[in-house]
């Protein structure tokens, strides 16, 4: 449908055809009152008749409504509203123009049936009888009844080369212009411009374009694709396909699948069959019955037939093959090496590298150290040397320090060197003399101890006893009943499990208890003796003369004083009490406490940094 000039006499014939139903369904005595109320306003574009008022004088003329020619195209009912706003302003300007006038012709009165429709200006109309809308414009022309008719014609102008023309008779949409549609809801959908189209016939549709095409079957079957992108489903046989100049992306029937991603593929039979192919590797697998594996970086190559177990591994450097438990051969520039397992067999040789394994002999030479191994004698010769017939015999000798080792196990060994000379007949007797150190031990009896470079001993008494005289003190052991240490830093006497004393003499504390009676323990400042049901703490600061004391009858009396004079007492935790401090007297009954001011101050509180020594008891 397209614009030529006869189209707007088109859309005049459409619009009278459709006044004439809104006037058959509204009734002609409605217009009648519409008329009335015209004849007391100016006609549309004749201005001169309100140059002058009756009496000759000159008179402004109404002012004409916007133009809203440009305005969108608006609901019936504010268009109505609007109407009803211009009607009211009118009658306010008929209202001030009449006075001055003769009373005897009195104010014109208006019965108004419908409202007056929103004037255009003499570039366009609008006409708004519910459900009926008629608006023209220069380039618009829309002509609707709702909601069984629509029209809109828009010419073409400026950029555009091709005018508009929108048609609904529902279910059917019908368009024109620069891009076209053709709809019967819900049944069919055609949409196409220049070189581009879309239709729908569900549950078919298709679209093409310079870039590209879709067509689709819902929801069976989809292909898409659209400069270098795309995608295929195809849903009843689970195949999906989807990818662009860098990826692809394909799985079919559940179980095949191929991917590209750039410069590696992935593809494969789920669970059977595995393929990977990268810049940096490559892998080949079809379960159960080969795998194969390429690492392109270090050129290695591994190959795997699972069912018998072989295996085949290739680099530029070594490639070695066998199958598994059964057979390994290795080799290389220079080398190689077979072994079978289960016949103990192995056999290597490389420069200066001989290696021989057999049931019944063991032989290497392994840059000039040999070694020699039966079942009845062994024998090495390299940087030590040794001979044995394990595990009953051995003897070893290390030339580099002149050391030498002789042990017949498990009664009797001996090693010696320039520093040392230890025995062991087990387990009658040990000597040990060795680095300013000498053992001696007669067991189950007794052992002894020396240290020769500072003069320390120690000796032991089966089963129990210990005693040990040193340099610095002393110490006598009667496990696990009786511990005595008595050295410079501290000193210590137990019986167990009755009386512990302990004693630090370099931070000058003291923990003394008579289990379970009696607790003691001083440390610091502070000293604090617990005996059955009664506790004690004193605290004492020497330097600053002060101190504080406490003791508790549990759980029938509480005292406590201090050096300032303060001092407190309670009878079973605050039944009755007293508290004197130098800030305040306290009163203690029936366990509430009842402050009295006194007016007195508190003494600052000590510096950690002057705290003394306690004074011992």
């Amino acid at each position: 449908m397209s614009l030529s000039g006869a189209r707007p006499c088109s859309g005049r014939r459409s619009a009278a055809v459709a006044l004439w139903v809104a006037i058959g369904v509204v009734g002609v005595g409605a217009l009648e009152p519409r008329a009335l109320h015209a004849q007391t306003t100016a006609p549309q574009g004749d201005e001169e008749a309100w140059d002058e008022s009756e009496d000759g004088e000159p008179s402004t003329p109404p002012s004409s409504p916007p133009d809203d020619s440009d305005e969108p195209e608006g609901d019936p009912a504010d268009t109505d509203a609007d109407a009803d706003a211009d009607a009211d302003a009118d009658a306010d300007a008929d209202a001030d123009a009449s006075q001055g006038q003769s009373d005897a012709l009195g104010r014109p009165q208006l019965t108004r049936f419908l409202p007056e429709p929103a004037s255009t200006g003499a570039e366009g109309f609008q006409l708004v009888l519910p459900p009926l809308l008629i608006e023209r414009r220069p380039d618009v022309s829309t002509t609707a009844v709702f909601p069984l008719f629509f029209l809109r014609e828009e010419a073409a102008s400026g950029e555009a080369e091709h005018g508009v023309s929108e048609l609904v008779l529902p279910p059917v949409y019908h368009r024109e212009g620069a891009s076209a549609a053709d709809v019967v809801f819900p049944l069919f959908w055609w949409f196409r411009g220049a070189d581009w189209h879309t239709w729908i016939v569900p549950p078919v549709w298709s679209h093409s374009d310079p870039d590209g095409f879709d067509f689709g079957i819902a929801p069976l079957f989809s292909t898409r694709r659209h400069r270098d992108s795309y995608h295929h489903a195809i849903l009843p046989a689970l195949t999906l396909a989807w990818g662009d100049a860098d990826e692809d992306y394909l799985f079919a029937g559940g179980l095949f699948y191929r991917l590209r991603l750039r410069d590696a593929e992935r593809w494969g039979v789920f669970p059977l069959l595995w393929f990977n192919d990268t810049p940096g590797e490559a892998y080949q697998f079809a379960a159960p019955f080969f795998f194969r594996h390429q690492n392109r970086e270090r050129q290695q190559t591994l190959s795997i037939v699972p069912p018998a177990l072989f295996y085949l591994s290739e680099e530029p450097s070594e490639s070695f093959w066998g199958i598994a438990g059964l057979l390994h051969h290795d080799e290389g520039p220079g080398f190689h090496s077979t072994t079978v397992p289960p016949l103990l067999f192995h056999y290597a040789e490389a420069p200066e590298i001989t290696r021989l394994v057999t049931p019944l002999f063991v032989y290497s030479n392994d840059h000039g150290s040999e070694t020699i191994a039966t079942w009845l004698y062994q024998r090495y010769r390299g940087a030590t040397e040794f001979d044995g017939v394990v595990p009953f015999f051995w003897w070893v000798r290390d030339p580099r320090d002149h050391s030498e080792t002789i042990a017949i196990p498990p009664v009797f060994g001996r090693w010696t060197s320039p520093a040392a000379a230890n025995t062991v007949v087990f387990p009658f007797f040990a000597h040990f003399d060795e680095y300013g150190r000498r053992q001696t031990w007669i067991t189950p009896l007794a052992a002894n101890t020396r240290d020769l470079v500072h003069g320390d001993e120690t000796t032991w008494v089966a089963p129990t006893i210990q005693y040990s005289r040193w340099h610095d003190g002393e110490a006598f052991n009667i496990h696990p009943l009786w511990y005595y240490e008595n050295v410079p830093s501290h000193r210590h006497h137990v019986l167990a499990p009755f009386w512990f004393d302990f004693e630090q003499r370099e931070r000058r504390d003291r923990y003394t208890v008579a289990f379970p009676f009696y607790w003691r323990f001083v440390e610091g400042v502070t000293e604090t003796q617990v005996f059955l049901n009664t506790y004690f703490r004193r605290r004492e600061w020497r330097a600053e003369e002060r101190w504080e004391v406490e003791f508790h009858l549990a759980p029938l009396f509480d005292f406590g004083e201090t050096s300032a004079g303060e001092h407190w007492w309670r009878v079973l935790y605050g039944l009755v009490g007293w508290e004197h401090r130098v800030s305040h007297d306290r009163l203690w009954l029936l366990y509430v406490p009842i402050d009295l001011a006194n007016g007195g101050s508190v003494p600052s509180a000590p510096s950690a940094m002057d705290a003394p020594t306690f004074t011992q008891f």
